[in-house]
Formats: C-alpha cells, sequence, structure tokens
C-alpha cells in the first residue's frame, strides 16, 4: 500500500503543476433572459471606459486609440477567450452591440505578469445584469499559465451562456 501511494503522489502533483488549477464562482443569473440573446459582444472593461468616453466627450466623433491604453497582455487574453468561444463552443461573437446582442465585460487582474483573477460581467442589450462570474487562477505552483486560463474563461463563459 505505501508504494502505492509513492507512485500515485507524485503523478498527481506533476498533474498539477502541468496543468494548473483555477476556480470559479457564478452569481447573479438569469439563466432565462440570457437564453433569449442570440449574438454577444466581448471587450475589456477599459475598452467600455473609453467608449463611454467618447460618447460623452464633445470629441465623440474623433477616432480614440485604443491601443494606447490597453495592455497588450489584456489584449491576447481577450482574443484568446474569444478563439475559444468561436471554435470551442460554437458561440455567436459580434462586433457591434445592436438589441438581442448581450455584453460580456471583462477585467482582468495580473500579477507578477500573471493573472490572478478575471471578472466577467455578463449584460442585455439594455445593460441590464445577467450574471456576474469571478474566475480565480491558481496560486503559487498552481497557476494556469495564460493561453490554459484564457481557455478555462472561456469555459465557464460558455457554461452560463449555454446554460450547461
Amino acid at each position: 500500500m505505501g508504494s502505492y501511494s509513492k507512485a500515485v503522489l507524485p503523478g498527481l502533483i506533476s498533474m498539477f503543476l502541468i496543468f494548473g488549477c483555477a476556480s470559479h464562482e457564478i452569481s447573479k443569473l438569469k439563466s432565462d433572459k440570457i437564453k433569449t440573446i442570440t449574438g454577444w459582444h466581448l471587450c475589456l472593461t477599459d475598452e467600455m471606459e473609453i467608449y463611454e468616453k467618447a460618447l460623452d466627450s464633445e470629441e465623440s466623433g474623433i477616432k480614440k486609440s485604443k491601443q494606447s491604453v490597453l495592455l497588450k497582455c489584456d489584449v491576447k487574453l481577450r482574443d484568446d477567450i474569444s478563439f475559444y468561444l468561436t471554435t470551442k463552443h460554437k458561440i455567436n461573437l459580434v462586433k457591434e452591440l445592436k438589441p438581442t446582442i448581450g455584453l460580456i465585460r471583462a477585467d482582468a487582474e495580473c500579477r507578477w505578469e500573471q493573472y490572478i483573477t478575471l471578472n466577467i460581467f455578463i449584460y442585455d442589450w439594455e445593460h441590464n445584469r445577467l450574471a456576474e462570474i469571478e474566475v480565480k487562477n491558481g496560486e503559487d505552483v498552481m497557476v494556469k499559465d495564460d493561453e490554459k486560463f484564457a481557455e478555462y474563461c472561456a469555459d465557464v463563459i460558455a457554461k452560463v451562456i449555454l446554460s450547461q
């Protein structure tokens, strides 16, 4: 029995080190309303703030550069999540907000060059909050790399949108 545990325990530890560990919590879920939405627009919180400021300012007709305020790693995370949502989960992502389109807004927290949390807010066209998701990356050696974290986040978003 002792030799079995000596063989299994290192294998489990190695698996956790390779794949990392993450968790999520879903709150304020209104799945009936989510089911009525036909497409989704994914953006970062910083992108949404730029868009809203442009609408409120006198310079609303002038295009503002999002690249100047967005971190490359955050844009990559958003793009990776988009990739997994569209390819793995077949979720319809669109570029423009319009009726029957929902909004997925993501706010990432990064520490020591690794993502710690991703807070995701899901809204309908009228800006009613339909769900909140907090995805936490693992701690210490259990942290998922950026690509695996993006895939995990996409899986959680798909779970909420597809009501799985």
